[in-house]
């Protein structure tokens, strides 16, 4: 099922449901956060973008994988049409071509720009390695994500495409290669690293979200660009009302009115970057009792330094994460983003920044790759180098100086939503994909 775009095909949907009874607005405003936070009438966000990612319209639809048949003859026979790539990305389950759970690198690298629209002039499927192999001459190309192929999926869909002069379009926003040569305790990217390899040099183009990823595989790749990270405009600046389940505002909740919030995100990966705190925090405290440092996701540790903040089961989805997300930046003061100088940090993106900038939060990041090219030093964030005396002032002039911590969230907001939305890099997607298909 694919969403509606145009004015007059999302008004014949929205009242087709209404009058049939099919949707199940309580449902489905229950069952996903964001419909609320996006200030929508539930059925025009279902036909808006509901439809769109797969989502069903009412709970026995859902149990029973069937959906409704929504009377959309001109969407459908402008997309039957249209040229259709396969989409291959890692750690996606798929339902009856319905997408359940993806990782956030997917949501925000692919599916947020894969979306169905009759103003497209193409169309992406999101598939199965097994079911791509065995449909492949459906499709005019492959998108093919990080790690998503073993390397026998890979090996055997480079040929199937070499056969038939399909074009295979590469998405990796980290340097993956030399992951695989760091410490993995289940071996995900050692396993993924030879697939990798043979992708970078099989495919028509490599899409990279930084300019170092692109000089590192440009040896490999035939032709490589860069297309950076950006935030969704409808996860991230839409309303949005509380979220926050109660056991977390029961254990993280403000003690006192006067005590500084600080908070750090990002994945398991992040340990060592969050040891660059330890030290300044410690010695913080003892002078400041009410600074509190909060975690999301960096570690299961806990120790009187900081405090982990445990994202529910049930908003591990991207989709129902960022919601639950904002409303915990909302109580927070200020944002940190550590991170070690490292030859592979130096390719990663400054996704932190530019998500703690959408909730307006100021950030105060290490003077590294990727922060230092996107940061403005005491405009749009704080600097600051990789040693305990530099943290430690850092922290504590934001602590001193709320109305500057204040002031620089603020102009972060305004640059990001002015050039770092998802909304403003489809047509650069699509063209680029375009481009790499066509004969």
């Amino acid at each position: 099922m694919t969403g509606a775009r145009s004015v007059g095909d999302i008004e014949k949907v929205v009242s087709f449901l209404k009058a049939s009874n099919v949707f199940d607005a309580k449902w489905y405003i229950d069952e996903y956060p964001d419909v609320a936070a996006s200030g929508l009438e539930p059925t025009l966000h279902y036909v808006k973008y509901g439809m769109r990612v797969g989502r069903p319209p009412c709970s026995g639809c859902k149990k029973e994988k069937t959906f409704p048949v929504i009377p959309n003859k001109s969407l459908e026979s402008k997309t039957a049409t249209k040229p259709t790539l396969a989409v291959l990305t890692p750690n996606t389950t798929l339902v009856n071509n319905e997408i359940i759970t993806a990782p956030a690198s997917t949501h925000i690298r692919i599916l947020q720009k894969t979306y169905d629209s009759t103003t497209r002039k193409i169309r992406y499927e999101v598939t199965t390695p097994q079911r791509c192999l065995a449909e492949i001459d459906r499709y005019v190309g492959l998108i093919v994500q990080r790690n998503a192929l073993t390397q026998y999926y890979a090996d055997a869909i480079i040929f199937e495409c070499k056969k038939r002069k399909l074009p295979i379009i590469f998405e990796i926003d980290d340097d993956l290669v030399e992951r695989a040569s760091m410490p993995d305790p289940h071996e995900e990217y050692r396993k993924s690293k030879q697939s990798i390899k043979h992708l970078l040099k099989a495919a028509n183009l490599v899409i990279v979200s930084t300019d170092i990823l692109k000089i590192r595989y440009s040896a490999e790749a035939t032709r490589i660009i860069v297309l950076p990270n950006a935030i969704n405009e409808n996860l991230w600046l839409s309303p949005f009302k509380n979220h926050i389940t109660a056991d977390v505002a029961w254990k993280h909740k403000r003690l006192f009115d006067d005590e500084k919030r600080i908070v750090y995100m990002g994945s398991k990966t992040h340990l060592e970057d969050l040891l660059l705190l330890k030290e300044p925090l410690i010695q913080i405290k003892k002078a400041h009792k009410r600074v509190r440092l909060f975690t999301i996701g960096i570690t299961d540790m806990v120790e009187d330094w900081f405090e982990p903040i445990e994202v529910p089961q049930h908003l591990q989805d991207y989709r129902k994460f960022v919601p639950w997300l904002r409303d915990v930046f909302s109580s927070m003061d200020f944002a940190v983003a550590p991170l070690t100088d490292t030859y592979f940090n130096n390719a990663k993106s400054s996704l932190k920044f530019l998500e703690y900038s959408a909730a307006k939060l100021s950030t105060i990041c290490s003077n590294v790759l990727p922060y230092n090219q996107v940061v403005t030093h005491r405009k749009t964030g704080l600097l600051v180098d990789n040693n305990a005396l530099s943290w430690t002032s850092a922290i504590l002039e934001a602590i001193k100086y709320p109305e500057l911590i204040t002031q620089m969230g603020l102009e972060a907001h305004y640059e990001v939503t002015n050039q770092y939305l998802v909304r403003d890099h489809i047509q650069k997607f699509d063209s680029a994909i375009l481009e790499a298909i066509s004969p």
